[in-house]
């Protein structure tokens, strides 16, 4: 082959290169814009303004708002692969009202529903009189591992993932739900229980996160609990007694498995990675020591508890 010949075959293949990286960046730059959910999936009329985070796909370079044209997408921040989008809106309404979140994105557009619902009134606590009101040193707070305590619905025990042997296994999930502590608390209150907290009851999609502390979705019940519903007919219940509950929640840490891990909103959504991070100590001495060094301060504070949970 002649160098003409070879130089113009380079030239050739350069332009297919150059055409089939143009004919990619259109194609993403085409794809439809999805919103596949939104966290928190509801907020509340007359409260201060909310900022949402958007996962779907191709979000990226989209444009964000609202069909209540009162209520304003004020600032944007959306993650280099275009799947999370975080939200800082306006304001709330001043009225319970269902809106649609829009995103568009070209000539591509998504919508999804988000509900702006009422406030309960104050007086909707634990007593008419009183309404709702906080624990304090006059109550007796009795603390429940909700699969370690009651099963109230065996229809519940076996989820997806779990193994036949899974109530055998020291750390498997056995079988306690939210069902079970409400079928309890004649005895609870008999004992002088007058506030009931109930460790986290968020999904927990992941073997051995009986405790509710692994969470994969912050804005869902595990199916080994049960349901929404129970968890607030459980409230209900108490509030009926005069009794209180207290939810217990750890937004310090995620789960493993939770898809923030593979797939972050932001490069920094966490301490360190996966692959790269530090581990919790768990002795707490060097954040009361004002001559601690940063160095065990950081263990501390940053450190993925257990070596697993991504702080």
């Amino acid at each position: 082959m002649s160098r003409i010949s070879r130089c113009l075959l380079g030239m050739a293949l350069a332009g297919a290169c150059a055409a089939g990286a143009a004919q990619d960046v259109a194609s993403s730059a085409s794809g439809s814009v999805k919103i596949v959910k939104v966290d928190p999936p509801n907020w509340w009329a007359r409260m201060p303004k909310p900022m949402l985070l958007v996962q779907g796909e191709h979000l990226d370079s989209a444009k964000f708002l609202l069909s209540d044209r009162k209520l304003r997408v004020e600032h944007t921040v959306v993650s280099a692969n275009g799947h999370w989008a975080q939200l800082w809106v306006s304001s709330s309404p001043d009225k319970p009202e269902t809106v649609q979140l829009i995103a568009e994105r070209g000539s591509k557009t998504a919508r999804m529903d988000y509900r702006f619902d009422a406030r309960r009134p104050g007086t909707d606590g634990t007593s008419v009189s009183s309404g709702f009101s906080g624990f304090s040193s006059k109550d007796v707070m009795y603390l429940i591992m909700t699969d370690r305590f009651a099963d109230g619905d065996p229809s519940n025990d076996s989820q997806p993932g779990d193994t036949p042997d899974e109530k055998q296994k020291i750390r498997g999930w056995h079988g306690g739900d939210l069902r079970g502590v409400m079928q309890h608390l004649d005895y609870l209150q008999q004992l002088g229980v007058t506030t009931v907290w109930i460790t986290p009851v968020y999904q927990n999609h992941e073997p051995q996160s009986y405790h509710g502390y692994g969470a994969t979705d912050m804005y869902a019940v595990d199916e080994h609990y049960g349901k929404l519903e129970d968890l607030k007919a459980l409230a209900a219940a108490l509030h009926a007694r005069g009794m209180k509950l207290v939810l217990d929640t750890v937004p310090n840490h995620v789960g493993p498995r939770h898809p923030w891990v593979e797939d972050s909103p932001t490069p920094d959504w966490f301490h360190g990675t996966k692959q790269n991070h530090r581990i919790a100590q768990g002795d707490f001495a060097p954040l009361t020591d004002p001559h601690a060094s940063w160095r065990d301060q950081r263990d501390v504070t940053e450190g993925w508890f257990a070596n697993t949970l991504p702080d």
